[in-house]
């Protein structure tokens, strides 16, 4: 196994497909999901695997282009404040689960999340699994072209100021009430 993801690793290629998936589209997919699994995060994950299975690598790319800018365009001090508190980790690996978490629950949601991520408090967690959406199209396209998914440079902004470790009780009273 280590041996053949060295092999993969040396053949990784930079992404040449920038395009994106349709935005819509991809919508419908995250509402399709939602509607057979409820509020499970988990179960989303799991539906998710199967819708995508069907999906072109050339989609997988372009879906994957689409969460890229998702995530890179509403990042902010705050929600890696709030991934902080709520998964008790610094890893950027906790605001990316964070947002999945957003995502998965539809746009009006994620928009408004990304705005408020206290809006959280309000959900019940359950099911919570660590798989995000990308890890799964790096595991399609594995599947599909036994190759890595090509690399993609992110210029991330996050936006909002900085915030210290002492203000997360007083930025994000309901979060850390209800995880801190």
């Amino acid at each position: 196994m280590k041996n053949e993801y060295t092999e993969l690793l040396k053949k990784i290629k930079p992404r040449q497909n920038l395009n994106e998936y349709n935005e819509s589209k991809f919508w419908e997919l995250v509402d399709k999901a939602n509607k057979t699994a409820g509020n499970n995060y988990n179960n989303k994950i799991g539906v998710m695997k199967t819708l995508l299975t069907n999906y072109s690598a050339d989609d997988l790319i372009e879906i994957d282009n689409l969460l890229n800018r998702l995530i890179s365009s509403k990042i902010s001090h705050t929600i890696i404040a709030a991934s902080q508190i709520i998964f008790k980790t610094s890893e950027f690996r906790a605001t990316t689960l964070l947002m999945n978490l957003f995502i998965l629950k539809g746009d009006n949601y994620f928009q408004y999340a990304c705005q408020n991520p206290e809006l959280i408090v309000k959900e019940e967690i359950i099911g919570f699994s660590y798989e995000t959406i990308g890890d799964i199209i790096e595991e399609k396209y594995k599947l599909k072209t036994n190759e890595l998914l090509p690399t993609i440079n992110i210029d991330l902004q996050i936006s909002g100021t900085p915030l210290s470790l002492k203000d997360y009780p007083i930025k994000l009273p309901k979060i850390w009430e209800k995880f801190g």
